[in-house]
Formats: C-alpha cells, structure tokens, sequence
C-alpha cells in the first residue's frame, strides 16, 4: 500500500476542474471536461510541436486538404 505524502496534485485537479466547469458550464459532459483539464494542464504553446503535429495529422489518412499543404514549385525555382 502507497499512502502519498501530500494531497498537492489532487487539490491542483481539483481547483483546475473549478475554473473550467462554473455555472455557466455545468451541462459539460465528464469526457468534454476531462479531455478540457487534459489541455489546459498540459504544456503551454510555445513548447506544441506544430510541425511534428501537422505531419501526424497528415499522415493518418488521405485527405483532400493535405494537398494545400505540400511545398509547391514556383516558376522561378525551377
């Protein structure tokens, strides 16, 4: 058995659950709120991996919009 030594990371929940779900939001569901807490505790945007993301995201399927995203050869390049 594991008795932990502070309550810290259970209070930060759940003050980070108070500030996302106020009365204005009490019809979130428990996934929309979980998958909110989720983002808003992880890292900030400086430190997102955009272009490993954009890849990913690229790479999971083919879509139509990935088009859009490929390096084009202009005239002058060539």
């Amino acid at each position: 058995m594991c008795i932990p030594v502070s309550s810290v990371a259970c209070e930060r929940g759940f003050s980070l659950q108070n500030r996302i779900k106020v009365k204005s939001r009490t019809s979130l569901n428990p996934e929309n709120l979980e998958n909110l807490m989720k983002i808003s505790a992880g890292p900030g945007l400086d430190s997102f991996p955009y272009n490993r993301a954009i890849k990913h995201w690229r790479t999971q399927k083919k879509r139509r919009l990935a088009r859009l995203y490929q390096p084009s050869v202009s005239k002058d390049n060539k």
